[in-house]
């Protein structure tokens, strides 16, 4: 079984042509489906998450699987099938290490600090946090901070960094990033 690689995309630009291309997605329109491996499910995993579909006169928003990594061919010819319409893409594919956006034309691949540091405020703030707190309140900080969720061990060579700058002792006080900050000071 490939891997998912999670896509989302934004399609903004002119009302007319955004109903056009509303229209042909929300019934699934064979020519359209044509241009695309991942429109049509064949799998719960792969296709258009049908739950996450949003329209309105100005833009269409969803998101979307596809295996293995992003469908960058198939976004290259919907840009070029509806030249006066915005499209903007972000991928990931955490297993893969696949990460970044297409904004028209262009693909960027991202690294995964840059990728999360980009769409997730959240994390942004937790990076602006981690990079220049002073030790006291990067220690009531870290008491809080939520390494449960996965894409937080990120943020955890940017402390390893600090460390190394002697900016933060290497006792944090926190089991969990005692742990990982252990295995990376160590080279692991």
């Amino acid at each position: 079984m490939a891997n998912i690689c999670t896509n989302t995309m934004e399609i903004t630009g002119d009302q007319k042509e955004i109903a056009v291309l509303a229209k042909r997605i929300t019934n699934q329109d064979t020519e359209l489906l044509k241009l695309f491996t991942w429109f049509e499910k064949t799998d719960g995993d792969y296709g258009l998450w049908e739950d996450t579909l949003q329209i309105d006169s100005g833009y269409i928003d969803f998101s979307y699987g596809s295996k293995w990594g992003p469908p960058k061919d198939d976004f290259l010819s919907l840009v070029k099938k509806y030249p006066r319409l915005n499209f903007k893409s972000r991928f990931e594919e955490p297993g893969s290490g696949i990460y970044g956006k297409m904004i028209g034309e262009e693909f960027i691949k991202m690294p995964p600090l840059d990728y999360y540091t980009d769409y997730d405020m959240d994390f942004l703030e937790d990076r602006l946090q981690i990079e220049n707190l002073p030790y006291k309140e990067f220690l009531k900080y870290v008491e809080e901070f939520d390494v449960d969720d996965w894409y937080y061990c990120y943020l955890i060579p940017l402390i390893v960094k600090r460390i190394k700058r002697k900016d933060l002792p290497l006792f944090i006080g926190k089991e969990c990033i005692n742990n990982e900050l252990e295995k990376k000071l160590k080279g692991e």
